[in-house]
């Protein structure tokens, strides 16, 4: 697993290579990602992008997790239905609904069913390189894929994994056997959404997310006496908010004062949005990665979620 995170920004680049080569000819009011699990990350990632670009105008992507498709989209909507094993029992049920309603649809997978029916049905669709592993660790593909067959420039993306791998060890040996508990802004409260799930995944432990102000309200209250089994881990950027700032400050100095230890998240001071999207995610692999070594669990099976599918299959 470890090569896979080093080489996540080759991952990037191959995939735009190949996004490109299906470029699309034309722009759309909205976009729908229609995805679940690992494969959604590219379209959460692209909703950070575009959200943060278009901040005094409604949302231009929209994620989907979901079997069915919501009932407003037209055909001024792009439906982009992703999985990366393309056998994701909802996302192709969500790809028969926008051919079925005659929508304008794409597909990004490495193979599987849903390969099979754009072929057949003659949907544009980005066919991935099969590389064996898990969809969030190919995530990287998936994104390129997408900003590739989008138009939207990739640029120049720099990484540095040698820090990120350091600082990830010394979080992942703070957490211990305790429970990680995401904070962020509301702003990057996708971030902490990241982290949650990748803890869930890859150490196989719980783990649950929350954004400031709004934890302030309720759940700041429920950590009165729980610091021998959870460990917050609070995802900070240098120009966040005043505001924000502000509780966050006063939230550490209540759990300092309750005897908690926490860990500390930098947002990346890149002037790239993707760029400091992509290292934060890149560190919740790491870090995810080390405790699930310190606890001596191989990350990269998800047996319960298999188990999950197989009795649901059933």
């Amino acid at each position: 697993m470890k090569e896979v995170i080093r080489g996540f920004t080759d991952q990037l680049q191959a995939g735009y290579k190949l996004g490109t080569e299906k470029k699309l000819d034309r722009e759309y009011d909205d976009y729908v990602i229609a995805g679940i699990g690992g494969s959604i990350v590219a379209g959460e990632i692209l909703w950070m992008l575009t959200s943060e670009q278009n901040k005094d105008s409604r949302p231009k992507v929209f994620i989907n997790r979901d079997y069915d498709l919501p009932g407003w989209i037209d055909k001024s909507s792009l439906v982009i239905c992703m999985s990366w094993s393309g056998n994701t029992e909802e996302t192709i049920s969500a790809l028969s609904a926008a051919i079925d309603r005659g929508l304008p649809v794409v597909v990004i997978s490495k193979g599987g069913k849903m390969i099979d029916m754009a072929k057949e049905r003659g949907v544009p669709y980005v066919d991935l390189e099969d590389d064996n592993f898990p969809a969030r660790l190919g995530a990287g593909y998936e994104l390129g894929a997408l900003l590739g067959i989008l138009g939207i420039e990739l640029g120049n993306v720099s990484i540095d994994q040698d820090r990120l791998e350091k600082e990830a060890k010394i979080i992942a040996e703070s957490i211990g056997k305790r429970t990680p508990l995401m904070y962020s802004s509301f702003k990057w409260r996708k971030l902490a959404g990241f982290w949650k799930t990748l803890f869930n995944e890859n150490a196989k432990v719980p783990a649950a997310w929350n954004y400031f102000p709004a934890l302030n309200h309720n759940e700041l209250e429920g950590l009165a006496a729980s610091q021998n089994s959870i460990h917050p881990i609070i995802i900070r950027d240098q120009k966040d908010d005043p505001r924000i700032a502000k509780s966050i400050e006063a939230t550490i100095a209540i759990l300092t004062k309750l005897g908690y230890t926490y860990s500390t998240v930098n947002v990346s001071p890149s002037s790239s949005l993707l760029e400091k999207v992509l290292e934060n995610y890149i560190f919740g692999l790491w870090t995810s990665f080390y405790l699930a070594e310190s606890l001596g669990i191989a990350p990269a099976p998800t047996p319960i979620i298999d188990e999950y599918k197989r009795a649901r299959n059933n």
